[in-house]
């Protein structure tokens, strides 16, 4: 944060044809004379966030402008799927000799120069099967952009994206398992740059209740790793015990009738969550009730 400072921020769009990586353009503190120097802090709302994730404390730095606004309509989950342009960098360590003793170094962290992932076109890709970092960091971000296309495919966009940057540290990266050919080390810290365009509220099995509402602890995970290499994770939130987790459960409690016809649908759209019996738990996660439903 202290290293770097801001040069430019991307932030506005005209077509797909204009659209250039990074998204937001940092450069070395030491690259301008020492009293014009700023700070990544002097440019951006800096949010430090903590995260407890594998049983450890990470802390996931969350870059943004100041004057980003939300609609409701236009938030992101930790759970849903989001149309992004992106550019991935590696945190690479930098050593220099130490000025007050030439038998020593200093060893800090810089930007690499290349990066390791890029996407200038729109992209959708889903929270729950990426790491952990973006899941925790993106829904800062509202995703407002309307987008259209023309006959000859050329994109237009409607309103402006919301621009910032994610500072992962590796145990909300990649951590011992980089994807290979990636470039990534182990264990090696990122920065994403990115544009954030539009979400998608994720009903992965189409039930009709929303992944982030399957996600009944409410701990933004949906799946767990197995530890065992190569093997299928595991459901986190699993009612009726069956091994398949919630958003990919079409019978959420395994009475027989399927979470849809458990739940009603008002004209507006909106999911009413039935208890016929009043116990406190929806009938679509009680198997003591087996009522199908009508819409409203």
């Amino acid at each position: 944060m202290n290293t770097h400072y801001v040069v430019t921020i991307k932030d506005q769009l005209t077509s797909s044809s204009t659209i250039t990586a990074p998204f937001i353009e940092f450069a070395k503190n030491d690259t301008v004379p020492e009293n014009e120097r700023r700070t990544i802090r002097d440019d951006l709302m800096v949010i430090e966030k903590s995260v407890d994730f594998r049983g450890v404390a990470h802390t996931l730095y969350i870059l943004k402008k100041r004057e980003d606004r939300f609609e409701e309509d236009a938030r992101i989950t930790c759970v849903d799927s989001v149309l992004l342009h992106y550019e991935g960098r590696k945190i690479v360590e930098q050593s220099i000799e130490d000025p007050n003793d030439s038998t020593k170094t200093i060893t800090f962290p810089i930007l690499d120069n290349a990066a390791f992932d890029t996407q200038t076109t729109p992209s959708w890709f889903s929270l729950i099967n990426n790491i952990r970092g973006f899941a925790e960091g993106l829904p800062e971000f509202p995703a407002r952009v309307e987008i259209k296309k023309d006959t000859l495919g050329n994109l237009t966009f409607i309103n402006q994206p919301a621009v910032g940057a994610l500072l992962i540290p590796s145990g909300l990266g990649y951590f011992n398992a980089p994807p290979n050919g990636s470039g990534i080390n182990i264990y090696q810290n990122l920065l994403f740059t990115f544009q954030v365009l539009q979400t998608n509220k994720a009903d992965s099995d189409n039930d009709g209740i929303l992944d982030i509402d399957e996600d009944l602890d409410t701990d933004c995970v949906l799946l767990l790793d197995s530890g065992i290499q190569n093997a299928p994770p595991l459901a986190d939130d699993d009612t009726d015990g069956d091994g398949v987790a919630n958003f990919r459960d079409v019978d959420d409690d395994n009475d027989g009738v399927l979470t849809r016809e458990e739940i009603t649908f008002k004209a507006d759209g909106t999911v009413d969550k039935v208890d016929f019996n009043g116990d406190g738990t929806p009938d679509y996660l009680d198997p003591r009730v087996r009522e199908v439903r009508t819409e409203l």
